[in-house]
């Protein structure tokens, strides 16, 4: 049983499914592990329930603060919209229900950081 309580904090629910994304033989759980151990700061105290683009900005913000890429956020983020929608679609509780009815929309921005546009010339 992965989820028993819509109250159950993004934190309790990653441990228990890191533990089990790492006997699956997932090839990226390193990278992933440490993209969501970034997180837990920010969304770690909130119930899988309770994500969304609101919830995540303070950490895209804090991110950016703290020097991280663009690309960086964005991979965590990406990380977080994979296992709502599996929270939405695949992951069931003991009584076959999904864990959420719908994934919330996950906003990966786009463009590139002004640090990093070129100016072509011909």
């Amino acid at each position: 049983m992965l989820f028993t309580d819509s109250g159950e904090t993004m934190a309790a629910t990653l441990s228990r499914l890191l533990g089990l994304l790492e006997f699956s033989g997932k090839t990226s759980i390193v990278t992933e592990t440490s993209l969501l151990q970034s997180m837990m700061p920010t969304i770690g105290g909130l119930a899988i329930n309770q994500l969304h683009d609101g919830t995540l900005t303070p950490y895209a913000k804090a991110r950016l603060a703290a020097g991280k890429s663009h690309k960086t956020i964005n991979l965590g983020l990406g990380v977080v919209r994979r296992i709502l929608k599996l929270a939405s679609t695949k992951w069931r509780d003991e009584n076959g229900n999904t864990w959420l009815e719908h994934a919330p929309l996950i906003t990966i921005p786009s463009g590139t950081p002004a640090s990093r546009r070129r100016i072509l010339t011909v």
